[in-house]
């Protein structure tokens, strides 16, 4: 395994979008990240992606997960490719088949939120279609969902063969189709039990289909609350929450403690072969838990990287 490597999942004001995103890479971050959602007080995700990409010069940029119910492929490719030339080749495109955000936008807004194995069928020929399109000179495909016909984009990402793929998940359906696709897969909502399993069902899928392990990176999404002084602090977040922490916990991969906790915590899943972790540090002072405050998310990166990273294993 080689250097971990550390990405913050951001959502921000148009105002904090320049100071978090230079922030990030003056810190040495590997990635920022901002989410694809309409139900929160987010900016649209791609625009706000193409924008942190001009704020810096080497961290990678994307969205912390895109859905296909908000795009069709073919614009997700032009769009995609569009911002690795913008960025010169430092995106990341990480996807997913959605799950209660996506279905929340769907109850509000209309967007698509099909039955589950059809949001897989509909990712599955989604991305064969992106990766033509960024490939091939011209394109065609006939599927149940998405289809081309001598479909030709000029816009070609710089990255070769194309930028990296991240798919998250960990349902087998899911777990097939990073095999089949990605370059990361990305589980989030785990214990370090529960991974061990995943990633047994993960190399178990490889060696039948002729896929090596190795070459899928892991990577691990996870809320970090992280308090530097103040002994009850987490209790005071218990009691904020009531009864909702422990949820929280069990579908966010809710981590909150000072720096120590934090490093045990992770080492945990480093010990298991988590190579990389996406970031969502909680707005813990807030009324909107998951909308950040710039101060506090500043706070938490930069403790984060001083008192935490040089004592994860390595």
């Amino acid at each position: 395994m080689g250097e971990l490597k550390f990405g913050i999942e951001i959502s921000i004001t148009a105002e904090s979008l320049r100071r978090i995103s230079v922030k990030a890479e003056e810190l040495g971050y590997n990635f920022i990240f901002y989410g694809d959602s309409l139900s929160y007080n987010s900016l649209e995700c791609w625009t706000a992606i193409s924008a942190m990409s001009s704020f810096t010069r080497s961290i990678r940029v994307g969205p912390s997960m895109t859905f296909l119910s908000y795009r069709h492929p073919a614009v997700l490719a032009r769009a995609s490719a569009t911002v690795d030339r913008l960025s010169s080749g430092r995106l990341e495109l990480r996807i997913g088949i959605g799950g209660r955000s996506l279905k929340r936008d769907s109850t509000t807004y209309g967007v698509p939120f099909p039955p589950y194995l059809q949001r897989v069928r509909r990712l599955d020929e989604g991305l064969t279609l992106i990766k033509k399109l960024w490939t091939l000179e011209k394109s065609s495909q006939r599927g149940r969902y998405f289809s081309s016909s001598n479909a030709a984009q000029k816009i070609k990402p710089i990255q070769r063969p194309h930028p990296p793929i991240t798919i998250a998940g960990t349902s087998e359906k899911v777990v097939d189709l990073a095999i089949k696709h990605a370059n990361v897969w990305e589980v989030g909502g785990v214990v370090p039990a529960e991974y061990r399993k995943l990633y047994q069902t993960l190399t178990s899928k490889c060696k039948k289909g002729g896929r090596d392990v190795n070459s899928i990176e892991r990577s691990l999404e996870v809320t970090i609350a992280l308090f530097t002084r103040g002994g009850d602090a987490i209790d005071g977040l218990r009691r904020k929450l009531r009864n909702k922490f422990d949820k929280l916990a069990k579908r966010w991969t809710l981590i909150a403690g000072r720096p120590d906790h934090i490093i045990s915590e992770l080492n945990e899943f480093v010990d298991l072969g988590i190579e990389r972790f996406s970031i969502h540090f909680l707005n813990y002072n807030g009324i909107n838990l998951f909308f950040q405050r710039p101060s506090l998310l500043i706070d938490q990166m930069e403790i984060f990287r001083e008192q935490v990273i040089p004592h994860l294993k390595h």
